[in-house]
This record gives C-alpha cells, structure tokens and sequence, in this order.
C-alpha cells in the first residue's frame, strides 16, 4: 500500500486526492477544467452542481477514508508495529526489475536533518540542493523592489506574485 510505503521512507503526512475524488462520484469524464463536470464536482455551474448532494456524499468520503486509514494499520500492525512511526526502509521492498528486488533504503538514501545545509548530504541529493539554491539566490529579487515589480507586470497583464 503506498501510504505503508511513503511513511516508510519518512513522510510526515500522505495524500490521496485523486480516491477522495472517486469517493466523491467522480467518474473521470475529463472536463473538470470546462466547468462541466456531469458529476457536479468540479463545476460552480448551479445546474451541474445539484447532481452533488453533499450530506450523501459526506458519509462516502469518510467511510473510504476511515477504511483507508484501517487497512494502512492493519499492514503496519501485521509488520510487527504499533505506530507508523516505527515503519523502517528497509522493511519494504520494491521490485526494480524482474530479476532485481531492493528495499526502499537502497533505492531511497537517507538524508539527515540539515545535511543539505551543512554540504554533508548523499552526492546527488546535495548536487541537486546546490544547483537549485544558486538559481534561487540569483532569482531572488529584495522585498523592496517587488512592488515596482508588481506594478510594471500588472501593466502588462502578468504577475508572478498572484
């Protein structure tokens, strides 16, 4: 289950959008950007929206979170764990090929807290951190300045600050 495997690798928090959307009614008709959604969902289209009857809804959505929550611990309780928090990379393997299977710590190194900002990270990770953080110090434009920024983009109809 994917939720096991990111607490596994040390996510704080797991999100699942796209089953909430299913739990919904969702039925993948791909116009969620149109504002025609025939579920009622994803439209502010007062027509479409009365096919969203929340108090019907309401009971779905938490029904699957609360099944979807249980089974994550039963999983962990069937590893031998109380808590989530006791989830290791090593317990969960992942197949990498039809002939290769690896636990989650090879193929996801571990990174100690501050060890980017220290330069003591694993050699990708910390060559990725410091690429990115040179672009970002060019970037960075002084608070006192954004708001001529934000003045001249607003005269040409672009804002990165919206």
């Amino acid at each position: 289950m994917s939720i096991v495997r990111m607490l596994g690798i040390g996510a704080d928090v797991c999100n699942s959008a796209r089953a909430m959307m299913y739990a919904l009614g969702c039925i993948q008709a791909l116009k969620c950007n149109t504002n025609r959604c025939p579920t009622g969902i994803t439209t502010s289209n007062p027509a479409l929206i009365k096919g969203l009857v929340v108090e019907d809804k309401a009971d779905r959505v938490a029904n699957f979170h609360e099944r979807t929550v249980h089974a994550a611990c039963e999983i962990i309780g069937a590893m031998g764990h109380a808590s989530p928090h006791q989830v290791l990379p090593t317990e969960i393997m992942y197949r990498a090929s039809n002939e290769q299977v690896v636990s989650l710590a090879e193929r996801y190194p571990y990174v100690e807290t501050g060890s980017l900002l220290h330069g003591t990270a694993p050699p990708a990770f910390q060559d990725m951190w410091d690429r990115t953080r040179g672009k970002m110090d060019r970037a960075s434009v002084p608070v006192s300045r954004r708001s001529e920024i934000i003045e001249r983009q607003q005269r040409v109809g672009f804002s990165m600050y919206n």
